[in-house]
């Protein structure tokens, strides 16, 4: 399929509404069409192409362009939203707010908390492989959610200001320089190898010049050359069931933005502990190989935390001040993830049109 069109993508009806940033904007997009490849299916009009008169099939008011996919149709469907650490007053504060700042379930928080509370608002954003939805990012703009999942689509189109179902192996369905800003929170690592520069080159097309990119990109890191045994153990029970597919080292990420002209401005990485010790305790982790996980401790760790939240919570904070240091300490090379702000280039070199297969 040609990637391509240069209509514009999107049109606001209202800026924020009423009740300030955050809420939840009315909105018009452009679908490129799928039957002629160079009209449009406009969202209130229901999604009929302006020049063929193709029809998109709308599932609870959500334009489809895509099969159901069973991997990921029941994944991630819940609307996310950061901690409240702002309302709580008195001494409560400081404790939440230090949770906030150590705690490993929150680094992603903090990332995306810096990020938006630095940028403008603007017209429109895209969340891609939005899942249920985040609502921090709709103090962005007015987002469109674009997921392979019906299920998490229903749930964020009660926050979002529209929803998309779409496989993004066919190119992402807007026009050229559609958006503003483009989300994608562990999507890249679902992606083949020889397709994932075919996924950013997308993401630059519907970057509108100087718009930017705000990505969790999952990788892998040096932890696993050191393993061999673990490495492959970890990859197969926790990474490759999940759907993520021949993860790449950080840097090879951070190259690939930069060739699609993609200038990183913000960098944090994410270490190997997967943010929450109830996470890591698993089924998965009762499949890794015996001698791999220090067992007596590990169990003891396990039987705790399972059914003790502050047991739980003060673990993750530990882990959370260790990971920290130890990811300053070892680089990026040892990272298990990347959190990047990037900016589209507005010089004239532009990632070329793809064909997608």
């Amino acid at each position: 399929m040609t990637v391509g069109g240069s209509a514009p993508a999107t049109t606001a009806r209202t800026s924020s509404g009423p009740d300030g940033p955050g809420t939840r904007t009315p909105f018009v997009f452009r679908l490129r069409c799928p039957n002629c490849r160079q009209g449009a299916c406009i969202s209130d009009a229901d999604y009929v192409c302006d020049r063929c008169d193709f029809r998109v099939v709308v599932h609870d008011g959500i334009p489809s362009l895509a099969a159901p996919n069973e991997l990921y149709e029941n994944q991630c469907t819940n609307t996310l939203e950061l901690p409240l650490i702002d309302r709580p007053c008195g001494p409560l504060k400081y404790l939440v707010y230090l949770d906030f700042l150590c705690n490993e379930r929150h680094r992603r928080n903090r990332f995306f908390r810096h990020v938006v509370n630095r940028l403008p608002r603007r017209e429109s954003v895209l969340d891609i492989g939005c899942g249920g939805g985040m609502k921090i990012w709709t103090r962005l703009g007015a987002v469109v959610g674009l997921s392979n999942s019906l299920t998490g689509l229903r749930q964020a189109s009660l926050t979002y200001s529209g929803c998309v179902h779409a496989d993004l192996h066919q190119g992402i369905p807007f026009p050229d320089e559609s958006f503003d800003y483009i989300v994608a929170c562990d999507v890249v690592g679902h992606f083949e190898e020889s397709v994932r520069d075919l996924l950013l080159a997308e993401i630059h097309r519907c970057l509108k010049p100087g718009g930017r990119f705000i990505g969790v990109i999952e990788t892998i890191g040096k932890l696993y050359d050191v393993n061999p045994e673990l490495g492959s153990a970890y990859i197969d029970a926790g990474i490759k069931r999940a759907g993520h597919i021949g993860l790449e080292q950080s840097t090879r990420a951070l190259q690939r933005l930069a060739e699609h002209d993609l200038v990183c401005d913000r960098l944090e990485l994410l270490g190997p502990y997967p943010g929450s010790v109830e996470g890591f305790f698993t089924q998965y982790f009762e499949e890794l190989p015996a001698r791999t996980r220090l067992l007596g401790l590990a169990k003891l760790v396990a039987r705790v935390v399972r059914h003790n939240r502050i047991a739980a919570r003060l673990t993750d904070s530990v882990f959370g001040v260790i990971n920290s240091a130890a990811l300053w300490y070892l680089g990026v090379e040892w990272a298990e993830g990347i959190m990047v702000s990037c900016q589209r280039s507005t010089s004239d070199r532009t990632s070329q049109r793809v064909q997608c297969e």
